[in-house]
């Protein structure tokens, strides 16, 4: 019996022709595939119970399993004694599991998010919510109307951290007491954050976290305008190992087998949760490089009908121009997905743009000390920050329609004026006559400066060259 933090990593072994390096050979090698479960009937429980329980078919391999722990200096201690009896209790039976789902799909999104991380994190079972909680989570919904969720947020707070005696019933009466109705407050956002929803994908099981206060980004933005909740419409999603750590290459493990299956098929294809179908809609450079992405369920909205993911990229702006490229496609769709605090709004007739100086790989932009003051107070006084140590910037990193780089204060400039670089239009956007210029980062305080590191290479190869040819 193993009673685990975490779930396992389950490999699989198989032949094949492929060599280390993906050559092939006429000589067999021996690899192995990442696998999400063992088989179809533990590819149903594996996301929800992750004790182990293995019949060994020879008295003697617990001697040796107990000798390998010695050897590799391990913290098990197995603890052998004459007999484990093990009895089926359905906590994960399918009817239990189908029966959970059906009924959360009944609620609000937000109700049944957190619900659902309950059970997915392993604080209870499908008995457990379907039996003992069911009617009690349901008066809590009745009583706690629109902060519901907020209170079961605090439930599942709750029971990671409860006495062993304690119930599941128990736990919840105590947080009811503990947060009567009127002592549960929705929680104030600032300026440029909102409420975000948590998934990590790990390969077995479906982590729920939040929400969180995250800053928000131009897409979301837009439809929080129209909407305040609209915004529960999108999820930040990452993918990880079991034990919350990015993903680790073991050379003896082929991992391409998995990574199209488990993290290619959700990608793909999307998944439920709460009732909610989620389809993938972008990435920023900063949440690809943590192996993130935003996903989004299709939603109504007052203003623009029908929106799914689709119609979302398709009115960011026209990338007909990049062809046959997806790399460079989501590359630049990735700049309207880029953390960025809100700013004020630019009309057409207010900015236009200009021939680079040079050729130079991304030009700098100016604006006028007039819109620059607009920017500086819009900026700081919504996030309370306008403190008289604050040094007034003088250089900001934009994100404004299809442009993004560095603009900087120009005084010969007169009234609300922007001049945006062509080098710094990464795609065109038509029909936006009211835009919002979008800080990324304010130089306001001093900051390291980094040498360009094709740069750094050069240096390093003239002084070698150098070296080499002597005085002369």
């Amino acid at each position: 019996m193993f009673d685990l933090r975490t779930p396992p990593s389950f490999e699989v072994q198989c032949t094949d022709n492929r060599a280390p390096d993906g050559t092939e050979h006429h000589w067999s090698y021996k690899t192995y595939d990442r696998l999400s479960a063992l088989d179809d009937a533990h590819a149903r429980v594996a996301p929800y119970a992750y004790h182990m329980r293995i019949l060994l078919s020879n008295p003697d391999d617990l001697s040796k399993f107990k000798h390998l722990c010695q050897i590799v200096h391990g913290n098990v201690r197995p603890v052998r004694v004459s007999r484990m009896d093990a009895f089926p209790g359905a906590l994960f039976s399918n009817r239990y599991i189908r029966d959970v789902y059906c009924w959360i799909k009944t609620m609000d999104w937000k109700n049944a998010f957190q619900i659902e991380a309950s059970i997915r994190c392993g604080l209870l079972n499908a008995h457990d919510l379907l039996i003992v909680l069911q009617k009690q989570i349901e008066s809590v919904v009745r009583d706690y109307g629109d902060n519901a969720n907020e209170l079961l947020r605090l439930f599942s707070i709750a029971l990671r951290m409860r006495n062993v005696g304690e119930t599941p019933s128990a736990c919840l009466t105590r947080v009811r007491t503990a947060y009567p109705v009127q002592a549960i407050k929705p929680l104030n956002t600032p300026h440029g954050r909102f409420l975000c929803h948590y998934i990590i994908i790990t390969p077995t099981r479906l982590l729920l976290q939040g929400p969180y206060t995250t800053q928000s980004n131009r897409v979301i933005r837009h439809y929080q305008n129209h909407d305040r909740t609209l915004v529960n419409n999108f999820v930040r999603v990452e993918f990880r190992e079991e034990d919350n750590l990015p993903y680790l290459w073991d050379g003896d493990v082929d991992e391409s087998w998995f990574l199209r299956h488990r993290v290619g098929g959700i990608l793909h294809d999307g998944f439920e949760l709460g009732g909610r179908a989620f389809e993938f809609l972008a990435y920023s450079m900063t949440t690809l490089h943590e192996h993130a992405a935003w996903f989004v369920a299709p939603f109504r909205d007052p203003v623009e009908g029908y929106v799914n993911a689709e119609t979302i990229r398709a009115s960011l702006g026209d990338f007909s121009h990049l062809g046959r490229m997806p790399s460079m496609y989501a590359a630049l769709m990735a700049q309207a997905f880029t953390a960025t605090e809100p700013s004020v709004k630019i009309r057409r007739d207010q900015w236009e743009e200009q021939e680079d100086l040079g050729p130079h790989t991304n030009g700098v932009g100016t604006i006028s000390p007039e819109l620059a003051n607009m920017i500086w107070e819009e900026n700081f006084r919504a996030t309370c920050d306008l403190t008289e140590n604050r040094v007034k910037p003088s250089a900001y990193q934009f994100s404004f329609l299809g442009y993004k780089g560095v603009v900087v204060v120009d005084h010969r400039l007169e009234g609300i004026k922007l001049r945006l670089r062509r080098s710094q239009r990464k795609f065109p956007v038509h029909d936006d006559e009211v835009a919002e210029f979008e800080i990324v980062r304010s130089f306001d305080r001093p900051d390291l400066a980094h040498l360009n590191r094709f740069v750094v290479a050069a240096t390093l190869f003239l002084l070698r060259l150098s070296d080499c040819l002597g005085p002369q």
